[in-house]
């Protein structure tokens, strides 16, 4: 009898918290050992550092503005408390590195449990475990980009030009002068592909095809999968180009475009993720056009009513992660949102200072790597804050 009036006691103080809080899921569990204390969302936990004579301050932890998203299981003094996050959490990763610069680049393990990236002009890389809030500095191990070109020049033909090195440093691209040029007609103007795209290897150098000086002007700055296998580049500048979206497939070592792929957008698209098993998604540059989803392999084109400019799986859904930028008086910030796949409906994640200048996301899509700073170079802004550099998790 005792056991079911206290059962009943528990389903009435889970009703009324249920229409006073608005909360999805309340139940109760018989405990075991004593009472635990209810997981906070917003954490502040020490990290510790391996190398390094300075200590690491707090990982600080900003909480999602989105309600309706815990489940809490809520319990009486007999009975055990939890929580179970299915939100998506932002922190920042507090550096411990006197800089005015963001990290050059990130990566993840490829069990995407670590995440890591590097200030090659302070000669600094940081690894930070995702489970363990860990974060460990150590000193960079391959040699900065001017060591490594010095390096290989005397294997390159002689009149070629190193352009870019990949995050990971297992790619090359260098340049050779085209003697007579490909001349494309495009519009009022005359486009001239000059260059012949190269990739080097210990193993040699393989021809990639012809490009554009609007390609090499934005190769720098291009969007690599996890696996360093397939690059996918917007070449947008002030002055006429050949392409605007081109890819580069290092398993078929072949540079192409897609421009002619999608032709919703007026003005033309942009390349935002590389997706698995070599998708892509697109974004039309006006923000009332839709994004879409292109399949290398079968030229398959899925349109998206969502207005975001990132993917990534959400347990056994797809999201679509979107970033607005609101000026300030001082200073940008960017607010972090996401949608459910053709849904419009937008919550809230957080908000960073500054433009998000890189996004990385792990292998398995529940980990974005943001660097956020200055929009006019690759950098903070005079007095931020914050370190710069943000991880996105999804549970």
């Amino acid at each position: 009898m005792r056991t079911r009036l206290h059962l009943k006691l528990c389903h009435l103080l889970s009703f009324g918290l249920f229409v006073s809080c608005g909360w999805a899921l309340i139940s109760c569990t018989p405990a075991q050992n004593q009472a635990e204390t209810a997981t906070p969302q917003v954490t502040e936990t020490s990290v510790m550092v391996e190398a390094s004579l300075t200590p690491l301050a707090p990982t600080s932890t900003l909480p999602v503005a989105t309600p309706f998203m815990e489940e809490p299981l809520i319990a009486s003094p007999t009975l055990t408390l939890t929580r179970v996050i299915t939100t998506p959490t932002l922190i920042n990763i507090e550096v411990p590195l006197e800089t005015e610069n963001l990290p050059a680049y990130g990566w993840f393990s490829e069990n995407s449990q670590v995440v890591y990236f590097a200030y090659p002009e302070e000669g600094f890389t940081f690894s930070y475990d995702i489970a363990a809030q860990q974060l460990i500095s150590t000193t960079l191990s391959q040699k900065s980009d001017e060591e490594l070109i010095e390096q290989i020049t005397p294997d390159l033909p002689p009149d070629a030009r190193v352009v870019s090195i990949s995050p990971k440093y297992q790619h090359i691209f260098y340049t050779i002068p085209i003697s007579e040029p490909t001349i494309l007609e495009r519009g009022a103007f005359t486009v001239a592909l000059d260059d012949e795209l190269w990739l080097y290897k210990e193993s040699g150098s393989t021809r990639l095809g012809a490009v554009d000086t609007c390609f090499l002007i934005n190769l720098p700055y291009a969007l690599w999968s996890p696996s360093e296998n397939f690059v996918a580049v917007n070449a947008f500048a002030s002055m006429a180009c050949a392409w605007s979206n081109w890819i580069i497939d290092l398993e078929s070592f072949s540079v192409t475009s897609i421009d002619e792929a999608w032709e919703e957008g007026i003005f033309g698209f942009s390349i935002v993720a590389i997706l698995p098993d070599k998708q892509l998604l697109l974004t039309a540059f006006l923000k009332d056009e839709p994004s879409a989803i292109l399949d290398l392999q079968t030229q398959e084109l899925t349109v998206l009513s969502n207005r975001g400019n990132e993917i990534v799986k959400y347990l056994d859904d797809t999201i679509i992660l979107d970033f607005i930028v609101w000026p300030g008086d001082d200073r940008e910030e960017t607010e972090i949102g996401f949608s459910p796949l053709n849904e419009t409906a937008r919550h809230l994640i957080g908000t960073t200072e500054g433009w998000i200048r890189a996004k990385h996301m792990s292998p398995d899509q529940k980990h974005v790597l943001l660097f956020s700073g200055s929009p006019d170079y690759y950098g903070l802004f005079e007095g931020q804050k914050t370190s710069g550099v943000w991880l996105l998790s999804f549970p």
